[in-house]
């Protein structure tokens, strides 16, 4: 069970704190009896109930050495090779990206949709929707977990992603030239 005023990801809703514990005070739900978490989105308004026990996927945001370490990893994160050409059998493997509900599958979609979408624009040919809102949503989850747990504004989180990839770079290859 979570405590109060603690920070989770819901489903693939994105980060959510934890307000309360208890009973909803709203009438329209049924069950009184069950313990209910409300939660509010950091990004975003409003309130969300659902049931402690619940069979939704809900976990807690990652540790701030954990995002540190993810963000250390991203080069090394290769994108998935997709050989169909058809929309619903990529679409079944994007989703089963957000299935999962972990961050390295969501960094290695949006790789896959980062490359994929450079080389269709190298024959002149435009990225397609679903593709980039599969995209959008992978970034939404990720740049809002990050910028949660390391306390940044969410629309510098990737800049916050290139500039520390960058200096673990130039860190590396300092300590190869010694």
């Amino acid at each position: 069970m979570f405590q109060k005023g603690s920070l989770v990801v819901y489903g693939t809703n994105g980060v959510y704190r934890i307000n309360d514990i208890g009973a909803p005070p709203d009438s329209s739900i049924s069950d009184k009896t069950r313990q209910y978490y409300q939660l509010t989105p950091v990004f975003g308004s409003g309130t969300v109930y659902i049931p402690v026990d619940t069979k939704l996927f809900i976990r807690p945001v990652m540790t701030r050495d954990e995002a540190h370490r993810l963000i250390a990893r991203i080069p090394e994160i290769s994108e998935d090779t997709c050989s169909s050409r058809i929309q619903r059998v990529m679409t079944e493997q994007y989703r089963t990206s957000f299935e999962s509900h972990r961050n390295e599958d969501l960094v290695r979609l949006i790789k896959t949709i980062y490359v994929k979408n450079q080389q269709l624009r190298q024959y002149g040919k435009r990225p397609c929707r679903t593709d980039e809102q599969f995209k959008h949503k992978a970034e939404e989850l990720l740049y809002g977990e990050l910028s949660a747990v390391l306390d940044i504004p969410y629309d510098h989180v990737e800049s916050y992603i290139e500039k520390e990839i960058n200096q673990l770079n130039s860190h590396a290859m300092k300590e190869r030239e010694e």
